[in-house]
């Protein structure tokens, strides 16, 4: 799938510029008609985000692994079982999941492309995460909220659910983050991962890693791992003031929160693009 997406970008050199402000709006739509076909038949032929060697060696060292949403092809998972990673790969539609056009193409089966054939999607769905076989695997997430939730359309994201039965320790996420987008219309949380999911994420998790991954130049996507923050409470008891009063809480014991997050997995504070790059020197 790399050297696909690849070969197609490098062989269309106006692409990269299809945003830029001397493309006219004429030859933009031309660029996006043939990047939006291609661009169909890799996530109907192999996935909606394009794993790298690099990003295959990230998820390898968090292995045991489980994935929920995986689609038909569970092509990521594929890939890392030709590492000899552990993964167990979860979709509620095994047949069809993750393909945007169903009925018009052909699903490239498992073993095509170098793929593992006889590495299978699993049915199922987040209440997989609750099974004790998968409670000592590490949480990987693709593209999880690019659709309504398959297994239950009226109720929360694919993401949300996932975390909320999770309890392990990291969640390794493939898709598009707060400020990572391109896209006006979908800013600033992205296509991939909803507000829901992210502001879950962000709040009882903090990131140690995030990679950049092979990607369309309307697409921002990222590779990240979470790891679940520690948290530490201050209590405040319903002593009395000075003033002979009591503390706001009348009587009830009150509790702030604050997240542990130790220096070495904190990511550096200092960022910034290159044409101010030299202001932090």
């Amino acid at each position: 799938m790399e050297s696909k997406l690849e070969n197609f970008v490098t062989s269309n050199p106006d692409l990269p510029k299809i945003f830029s402000p001397s493309t006219s709006p004429t030859h933009r739509a031309q660029l996006w008609e043939s990047m939006c076909t291609h661009g169909e038949f890799l996530v109907d032929s192999y996935s909606w985000a394009c794993p790298n060697p690099r990003a295959l060696r990230v998820l390898s060292a968090f292995q045991p692994l489980v994935e929920v949403g995986c689609g038909s092809n569970a092509y990521w998972g594929r890939r890392l079982r030709e590492t000899g990673a552990d993964i167990k790969c979860y979709d509620v539609d095994v047949e069809g999941g993750g393909v945007i056009d169903r009925p018009k193409k052909k699903i490239k089966q498992a073993g095509e492309d170098g793929g593992d054939g006889d590495f299978k999607a699993l049915k199922g769905g987040p209440e997989v995460l609750l099974e004790p076989g998968n409670l000592g695997r590490n949480l990987f997430l693709c593209f999880p909220d690019e659709d309504v939730n398959p297994s239950d359309p009226s109720g929360p994201p694919l993401g949300v659910e996932c975390l909320s039965n999770y309890s392990g320790e990291y969640v390794i996420h493939v898709g598009e983050l707060f400020g990572e987008t391109v896209s006006h219309d979908q800013a600033p949380f992205g296509r991939s991962s909803s507000m829901e999911f992210q502001c879950h994420l962000a709040k009882d998790f903090h990131c140690i890693l995030k990679a950049g991954l092979p990607r369309w130049p309307h697409e921002g996507q990222t590779i990240s791992v979470w790891k679940r923050t520690t948290i530490c409470d201050i209590h405040f008891g319903d002593d009395e003031d000075d003033s002979g009063e009591e503390e706001v809480g009348e009587g009830e014991e009150n509790k702030i929160s604050f997240k542990h997050i130790p220096e070495d997995e904190a990511l550096p504070q200092d960022i910034a693009a290159p044409c101010v790059a030299h202001l932090l020197k």
